[in-house]
């Protein structure tokens, strides 16, 4: 498998912590959408996004396009963004909308009757699910761009008054309270966390797989999310997974855009990596082999990116031989969907890595 690629889940916006330090390992990380052609995606011109998706190193995919109704969804989520002091009472109201009247102007009675009237209820309820889990998805991402917008203000914020007290502090290793707590403030605490794990797996396993060289490899950066993965599996699989870590330059001193150049990144992986993932895929490798593919590539990484210029992040692989993505979110994240039979592609294995930004 030369092209290996990887989802990023449930995040569904890139975020440079998350694929900067990827690049070495998949040759592409695949972020699914809520919809297609999400114009929330868009980069700007020049910008370190946009000149990774021009080199085919960040691409996007939509398992359930809307089409028609792409332009009432926008609609509706820009609604949800210019009132959202009410996100929860509005997404009650909001997932009953029925997919069919585009354009017409709805009550709630009216979307109701329609509904009992429905002649197609599996197609329906399929629908049904599918909006709600794009609304879900979409109220994730406000939710991550409010966080990001505190956190960058929190963090000037500190800046600023460690520079001002440093001037005031004797010699001494204790922070003041007041700085120690704005950098507890600025902890993200996404309360929607499983909710978003849901409506992904939903939409994921509901619509249409990307091919298989995306749907072998799915990355999060979220321990609680690999953790309920691998209890929910490992004393119901014939054999535990054995994980295997691997360690990765990691870019935090370099925070902005313009301070990244993206000539710096390979075009294609380490090939070391890459025959290591394909090897946890397929089952077929033992110690000695990983112990070979990690002692060649550390030796490069240190030459080529020292520890003291660009730090270490983990990626953390726990292969699943025998289970199919589709089938391993469903159970996990979303029982309440029937899930029609899968295709051959769809019945390979799957691995799951834990990107661990703060080892």
């Amino acid at each position: 498998m030369s092209n290996l690629k990887a989802c990023i889940f449930p995040e569904t916006v890139p975020d440079a912590s998350h694929f900067l330090p990827l690049v070495h390992v998949f040759q592409s990380l695949v972020y699914l959408q809520a919809i297609e052609n999400d114009p929330s995606s868009a980069a700007e011109p020049g910008s370190l996004l946009q000149q990774f998706i021009d080199r085919n190193q960040l691409t996007f995919f939509s398992p359930a396009p809307l089409g028609d109704d792409r332009e009432r969804f926008l609609a509706l989520i820009a609604d949800l963004y210019n009132r959202r002091d009410d996100y929860a009472g509005q997404l009650s109201a909001l997932a009953l909308m029925n997919l069919s009247d585009t354009g017409k102007k709805e009550s709630r009675h009216s979307i109701i009757s329609h509904l009992k009237g429905s002649h197609q209820p599996e197609q329906d309820s399929r629908e049904m699910l599918l909006w709600q889990a794009r609304l879900v998805l979409k109220l994730g991402e406000l939710f991550d761009r409010e966080q990001k917008e505190i956190y960058t203000q929190l963090a000037v914020l500190a800046q600023k008054q460690d520079n001002l007290l440093q001037e005031l502090r004797e010699e001494s290793d204790t922070p003041f309270a007041l700085t120690q707590g704005i950098h507890e403030i600025s902890k993200d605490t996404d309360s929607m966390l499983f909710q978003r794990l849901a409506a992904w797996a939903q939409v994921y396993s509901l619509g249409q797989a990307p091919d298989t060289a995306h749907s072998n490899f799915f990355i999060t950066s979220d321990p609680g999310v690999a953790g309920k993965i691998i209890d929910q599996w490992e004393n119901s699989l014939p054999t535990s997974p054995s994980s295997v870590a691997i360690e990765l330059p990691r870019y935090e001193q370099q925070k902005a855009d313009r301070d990244i150049d993206p000539t710096q990144f390979p075009l294609l992986p380490n090939k070391r990596l890459q025959t290591l993932c394909t090897q946890l895929l397929t089952g077929e490798i033992d110690q000695e082999e990983v112990t070979s593919h990690t002692q060649a590539w550390y030796q490069e990484l240190e030459r080529q990116y020292p520890v003291d210029q660009y730090g270490r992040t983990r990626l953390t692989l726990y292969p699943f031989p025998d289970l199919s993505a589709k089938h391993l979110f469903k159970e996990t994240f979303a029982r309440n969907i029937q899930q029609g039979e899968q295709s051959a592609e769809e019945l390979t294995g799957c691995v799951i890595g834990l990107l661990e930004l703060h080892p």
